[in-house]
């Protein structure tokens, strides 16, 4: 994770393409690896049982929080979880992985699963392609937080942003904070293809983002590039007027970014639309002193909480950025 400061840049982490990670301050030095997703197929001890889960099936009710952590959960699973917990669950964790069986979906008419006290989740979802027109039959009103890792080995990098935009539809007006990331996977045999240009659709982007209007935090996986056009929009608050704390990556178009939280800033805090009061960049890895120029640019902005910049080396197999969104 990247190291946070206020308005002067004390550490900035750079990650190398072998997984070795070194602050520029030059007194820290350790070992960051993803550990990716492995087959839930050779997996089978990682998946959960959902009875061994305490008082799951004596008292479901009493059960208020639930973090699984790294162990996999079947989407049926998920749906019994969620339905066993539907008036108690405030917190959960959950790692749902669409390959453990049974595979096949109901997609009918099911009744949504209303969980009347969830505010917070996050969902660890992989090889969600496998049944791409599937909506998860749950209800989030209450809902102020939510986090998604998503991996795809089948569709790698091509986030499907429709899929978040039903599941969020009921949480629209409650929720306050949404963050996407990628997750580290192994792809299936000849689905890597790397220097493939990871575009998502800017009218699916923008649906999402006008579907939570009033986020206040808003973090974008390395693999979705935002659009000009949706950046335009944020600047000037006609897109999320509430929101303070962004995070997203670039490949190409730091400066234009750098001109949009500038311009919302300076031109329209006045018209009660949030100033961005912290940023998080995730850009190339570049030589030194286009680092320093890079802090240089960032710190200019005198963002009141500060910001963060997470640089990032090209892929170990091909050489480039391939991961990043264009």
């Amino acid at each position: 994770m990247a190291t946070f400061v206020a308005h002067t840049l004390e550490q900035v982490e750079i990650i190398h393409p072998e997984g070795s990670v070194a602050t520029q301050a030059g007194h820290k030095h350790f070992t960051f690896r993803h550990s990716p997703v492995e087959r839930p197929t050779k997996a089978h001890s990682l998946i959960v049982n959902i009875n061994d889960i305490p008082n799951f099936n004596s008292q479901p009710s009493s059960i208020t929080q639930l973090n699984l952590g790294t162990r996999f959960i079947s989407v049926q699973n998920f749906l019994h979880v969620m339905h066993a917990t539907s008036t108690s669950l405030t917190r959960a964790s959950l790692y749902i992985v669409y390959d453990i069986p049974p595979t096949t979906l109901d997609h009918g008419h099911v009744s949504s699963i209303k969980m009347v006290a969830l505010t917070s989740l996050s969902l660890r979802l992989v090889n969600t392609s496998l049944n791409p027109a599937y909506i998860l039959p749950i209800e989030m009103s209450a809902l102020k937080d939510f986090t998604a890792e998503w991996a795809d080995s089948y569709t790698p990098f091509e986030w499907d942003i429709k899929m978040f935009t039903r599941l969020l539809k009921s949480a629209s007006n409650s929720l306050r904070s949404f963050r996407l990331s990628d997750l580290p996977s192994y792809p299936a045999p000849g689905r890597w293809q790397h220097r493939m240009a990871h575009k998502v659709s800017p009218d699916d982007l923008n649906e999402l983002l006008r579907t939570v209007p009033n986020l206040e935090t808003l973090a974008l996986p390395t693999s979705i590039s935002i659009p000009i056009s949706i950046l335009t929009s944020i600047s000037h608050g006609a897109l999320l007027p509430h929101l303070n704390d962004f995070g997203l990556a670039t490949k190409n178009d730091l400066k234009s970014i750098l001109s949009h939280v500038r311009f919302r800033n300076q031109d329209y805090t006045t018209a009660g639309v949030s100033p961005i009061t912290a940023l998080r960049l995730t850009i190339p890895l570049t030589s030194h002193a286009a680092r320093a120029d890079v802090h240089s640019q960032v710190d200019s902005l005198a963002l009141r909480k500060g910001y963060s910049l997470l640089f990032l080396g090209t892929c170990f197999v091909c050489s480039s950025h391939c991961y990043f969104g264009n």
